[in-house]
Order: C-alpha cells, then structure tokens, then sequence
C-alpha cells in the first residue's frame, strides 16, 4: 500500500501486506500441535532460552522433511549437527556443561509437549561431539503429517487425472486418425453405437463394451500409452 505520485505515477511504498497461502494457512487455522509448534517457538526467551527456540524450529523444519520423505522419525542426531544448527559449541573444557544444558533444553520440550521423548547415547570416555540423540515428535505430530501427505496425493492424483486423455478421448483421437466412423467401429465391435458415442463424450457404459473397446484401440496401435484411466 502506498501513496500514488501525480507526476510521474510512480507508488511511494508505505506498507506490504501479506497474506498467507493455502498450505501455511492450515497451520495457522488449525489446531493441531503443529501449529502450536511454532508458536512455542516464539515464546521462548531469546536470550535465556535460545537453545529451546532454535531446537524446536530445527525439529519442525526436519520433521516435515522426513514425513515428505518417508523416513523414520527415530533417525537419530548427531549432537556436533544439532549444536552447529542452534549456533552453539561444545565448551571444550568442560563438555559435561554443554551436555547439561542440552539435556535442560530437552526437558523442557518435552514438558511443554514439542517432542514426546528423547534419548542420548554417549559414552563418557568418548568426545560429546560424537554422541547420538534420539527425538520423537508426539504423535499428533506425525498423525497431523500423514493426513497432509494423504490429501498432497490424492489432489496431486486428480490433477495427474485431470491432464490424461480418457479411455474415450484415445478412441476418438485414433478413429479419427483411422477415418473410421462410431458406427464402423462399433460394428465391428458388436456393440451399440450409442455406446460408442456416450464413451467419447465422457459418459460411463457396461464393463463388457469398456473392455471390448480398450482391446480395439490396443490392436489399432494407439499413439498414446492407455493408462487404465477410468
């Protein structure tokens, strides 16, 4: 939003509004944990509480990418990964302090309900940098991301759907092409013409007449490759 200039047209920016998408708007309307993930996130102290802040934006960015992905949540961290994405280092005099601090951090987040449980292999006698952590979103968490993933295929099915020819669409395209007419091909066939007809328009008809058909354009050598689109 702006002020428009007499002169020369030109908009003096005062202000940008924005309006979320579709896809974010789900976390934002919803009432899903995940949408409380990063409103948490939001709550901690910057300062007191930067390793909470960090860890639950890094664990809900990676969350979503393992459930695109179809990986287990239980992959485990490596502590060196997770203290480089929240900016943090190993105190290399005492390395028992930065543990505890990451161990405060995941209580915390367990407490306030951002991940359901979490478990550290580390071996004292080994670097910190080298131990594992295991985090498990809760469930909601990874309920809320099946039902998204779901609804992404099926809308990306439709569209998928959508830009196929149909099974009529292909008989029409290679009749033509062939120069034959509905009632030819039907005849042939030994089926209605009206059959034939509703087909082509995209009406639905009897299994028998479908699956005589689709062996028709499969011995007539269609030039595109049916799908078993119905």
């Amino acid at each position: 939003m702006g002020q428009m200039r007499l002169l020369d047209e030109y908009l003096d920016v005062h202000k940008f509004i924005h309006r979320p998408g579709e896809i974010f708007a789900r976390f934002l309307s919803s009432n899903s944990h995940t949408a409380r993930l990063s409103e948490k996130a939001l709550s901690y102290d910057p300062y007191r509480q930067v390793w909470e802040k960090r860890l639950t934006r890094y664990f809900t960015w990676i969350w979503r990418i393992r459930a695109g992905k179809q990986q287990p949540y239980s992959q485990p961290y490596c502590i060196r990964t997770l203290l480089e994405q929240i900016g943090q280092r190993i105190d290399p005099g005492h390395p028992r302090r930065t543990y505890e601090r990451l161990k405060k951090a995941f209580e915390t987040m367990q407490a306030d309900g951002v991940i359901a449980r979490w478990s550290v292999d580390w071996d004292e006698s080994q670097p910190l940098c080298e131990a594992m952590v295991t985090i498990e979103p809760p469930d909601i968490v990874q309920e809320f991301y099946l039902r998204v993933l779901d609804a992404d295929a099926k809308q990306l099915a439709a569209a998928r759907e959508a830009q196929e020819p149909t099974l009529g669409e292909l008989i029409k395209i290679r009749r033509q092409e062939l120069g034959l007419t509905q009632t030819a091909v039907a005849k042939e066939l030994r089926i209605a013409g009206s059959n034939l007809s509703q087909l082509e328009n995209g009406g639905r008809i009897s299994k028998r007449s479908r699956a005589k058909l689709k062996e028709w354009l499969d011995n007539h050598s269609a030039p595109f490759q049916l799908s078993g689109h119905a």
